[in-house]
């Protein structure tokens, strides 16, 4: 994923928790189910990415994955904006169809602080 613009304004307002703060998010939403690390990136503002494999309640694979805010390219080359959240995909049984998802939390900056659902504003 590249990144850009590399220094607004908005980036250094936002709140950017570090890995034991995401990692206490993740194990309240998966509630002791064992997970597998998937990918984690990082760079010199702290963690951007993190993702971890499980699997859900129903047998198929899933994943949780934390994104730091920012404006990002995604796979495809489309610009994406993402917001400092914890979210949820569900895949089908052979792991590599996504069947849907959901947002877990996501931090709300006007308040400093996690909350659980999707925020829209």
């Amino acid at each position: 994923m590249a990144e850009w613009p590399p220094n607004t304004p908005e980036r250094h307002r936002e709140h950017i928790p570090d890995e034991v703060e995401v990692f206490e998010l993740f194990e309240r939403f998966l509630q002791g189910k064992p997970c597998t690390e998937k990918e984690k990136i990082s760079d010199e503002q702290g963690l951007l990415l993190w993702t971890l494999g499980f699997i859900a309640e129903d047998g198929d694979p899933a994943e949780i994955t934390y994104t730091r805010a920012g404006r990002y390219l995604s796979k495809d080359g489309r610009e994406e904006e993402h917001y400092t959240a914890i979210r949820v995909v569900y895949f089908d049984s052979t792991g590599r169809i996504e069947m849907g998802g959901t947002s877990l939390a996501r931090w709300d900056k006007d308040n400093e602080r996690w909350t659980e659902g999707r925020i829209i504003s």
